[in-house]
């Protein structure tokens, strides 16, 4: 699901998401899926802040960012930073 539909439906009103069966089924999946993204996001800032505390005397860090494509498929890039 796109982030403009995912957010939308997150943002309706009451009355709206729990108008009927099919509405409040949808606007739970996004709940879900918000949950998972909060839960994902975590579990990246603290491999960010543990990589930053092991890089003690170094002035490059590695990224690794893995974002989860709406099909299922997962997009990894890594790269170097110089700082």
């Amino acid at each position: 699901m796109s982030d403009v539909m995912f957010f939308g439906v997150l943002q309706m009103p009451y009355e709206m998401a729990m108008a009927d069966e099919m509405s409040r089924r949808q606007f739970y999946g996004r709940v879900q899926e918000a949950l998972e993204r909060l839960r994902r996001a975590e579990v990246d800032a603290e491999r960010f802040r543990l990589a930053i505390e092991s890089e003690d005397n170094s002035d490059t860090l590695h990224f690794a960012v893995i974002n989860n494509a709406p099909d299922g498929a997962a997009i990894r890039a890594e790269f170097d930073a110089q700082i």
